[in-house]
């Protein structure tokens, strides 16, 4: 019978693996946490800048209505002047 001993596969016969896979993997480790972390960021700081553009085209559409009312009640004010 042949043993598999290929890297993919870890059986250690002391049951420890090796100090350097240990340390391998505790820097994978740590590369994925950092990833996570950036990708974290990222998602908080777009979902800040949706909030802050939604707040700005809320606040437009509010001064466009408010101009929209202003010129219309100044046109029926001018009419109005006129028809006296």
């Amino acid at each position: 019978m042949k043993s598999d001993t290929s890297p993919a596969c870890s059986l250690y016969v002391s049951g420890e693996p090796p100090a350097d896979e240990m340390t391998i993997l505790r820097g994978q480790l740590k590369l994925l946490h950092n990833q996570v972390m950036y990708e974290r960021h990222k998602r908080d700081q777009h979902a800040k800048r949706n909030r802050r553009l939604l707040r700005k085209i809320a606040h437009t559409k509010t001064l466009e209505e408010q101009n929209k009312a202003m010129v219309s009640g100044k046109s029926l004010q001018t009419f109005s002047d006129y028809s006296v």
